[in-house]
């Protein structure tokens, strides 16, 4: 007897993988690839632009995307947002990362990939030398360390609006001081050929830790 699908084009196959075409639902069990989790990420970063997202929730969708081991996994992460249009590929496999973009002032997500001719491994220990001391000039500590694959980075401010209330309400607005964000970081080390690594880099940061880590690419 043969299985019945759902209409090609239907929310539900639309939604059955993160490369949103028609497969059968025993695929979802097969592994992902990183092409896979760049588009989980690229999709859950123009929600979050449109507002379906707030930063806590885009930074934990984030986190769930990268770690996904199946296409499952990633269909996880966006099984309750709505079906976006095609907006530029991820690049293949083996294309090199692009040019990082630094981005406006304030607190804004990102994401940026950088191509290093050492091994993860190497970069990962020159990161603990480097980035973490950076990083912690910056206001952030480590709060995950995943060896040789990931550090993961966080950091707590009070929201502008915070100092506003101070004043206009003082004495009792000074109770809003209490009031802090978090915010993340994640540096992926994620193996080439030729003995070589890619850092994939996302989170929420400003202008400053932005521009840094551009500057990883020269």
């Amino acid at each position: 007897m043969s299985r019945s699908t759902s209409s090609p084009g239907s929310p539900a196959q639309r939604r059955a993988t993160v490369a949103r075409v028609t497969q059968p639902g025993d695929e979802l069990a097969l592994r992902a690839g990183d092409r896979d989790r760049e588009r989980a990420a690229e999709e859950l970063r123009r929600h979050h632009l449109e507002g379906r997202l707030d930063a806590d929730e885009l930074e934990e969708r984030l986190g769930r995307a990268y770690g996904g081991r199946t296409l499952g996994d990633l269909a996880g992460v966006l099984n309750d947002l709505p079906v976006l249009g095609r907006r530029g590929a991820v690049p293949p496999e083996g294309a090199p990362a692009p040019r990082p973009k630094v981005g406006g002032f304030g607190l804004l997500p990102f994401s940026q990939a950088h191509d290093l001719p050492v091994t993860a491994e190497e970069a990962y220990l020159e990161a603990l030398d480097s980035i973490v001391g950076a990083m912690v000039l910056f206001g952030y500590h480590l709060v995950e360390r995943h060896h040789g694959q990931a550090l993961v980075f966080a950091q707590q401010e009070r929201p502008a609006w915070v100092y506003l209330v101070c004043v206009a309400a003082f004495p009792f607005g000074l109770l809003a001081l209490s009031v802090k964000r978090s915010t993340h970081v994640r540096i992926e080390f994620l193996p080439r050929p030729a003995d070589r690594c890619r850092l994939r880099i996302a989170g929420e940061a400003r202008r400053p830790v932005r521009k840094a880590f551009a500057a990883l690419s020269g």
